[in-house]
């Protein structure tokens, strides 16, 4: 199951920006309620995108991202916190000819964790893929705001987790040509 979840995931990563109609946007904010599956942990999750601007406009297609999450909760009775950094890149397709409101995106993304269990501490290595969409919401000349549902594989302290994430994503956008 987890090799054909991250195929998928990974196609996806590929397919984005060679198919993709521009996204209009050269960075993002997200922050989100986030869950973990398979536990009681909940918490919080951000998100900064960033897009160089190119004169080829491949910041319309790929980002590079920082995702930060810290997830709570208790394990076997002990409180239990898992505060994971992340950074990555992510590929993006807005749906309706470069013009819909639904912008769809997938991820790749590495970093560390530290986790605490009770009075033990432990630092390692994590990772995750990913996706999800942007719904646009309201929108000005240089900015706008969407709804984001995000969903990760991600593996933190040697256990994999599907985190899902429900928010709201800041839009910056490249302004317009005169």
């Amino acid at each position: 199951m987890r090799l054909r979840a991250t195929s998928v995931v990974v196609l996806l990563f590929l397919l984005s920006p060679t198919t993709a109609w521009a996204s209009d946007h050269v960075a993002s904010i997200f922050g989100a309620l986030s869950f973990l599956s398979g536990s009681s942990y909940r918490g919080g999750q951000f998100g900064l995108e960033i897009s160089a601007p190119t004169e080829n406009k491949i910041h319309d297609y790929l980002g590079f991202l920082v995702d930060a999450s810290v997830n709570g909760g208790t394990d076997a009775g002990n409180p239990t916190t898992k505060a994971v950094l992340l950074v990555g890149v992510r590929g993006l397709y807005r749906t309706g000819d470069g013009q819909g409101r639904l912008v769809l995106f997938s991820h790749l993304l590495l970093g560390g964790h530290r986790s605490h269990q009770g009075a033990e501490v432990q630092n390692g290595w994590a990772g995750g893929a990913g996706g999800g969409f942007d719904v646009l919401i309201g929108s000005t000349a240089f900015s706008g705001w969407a709804f984001r549902n995000q969903y990760d594989w991600v593996r933190v302290a040697g256990k994999d987790s599907l985190r899902a994430s429900l928010g709201f994503a800041f839009r910056f956008k490249e302004p317009p040509s005169p």
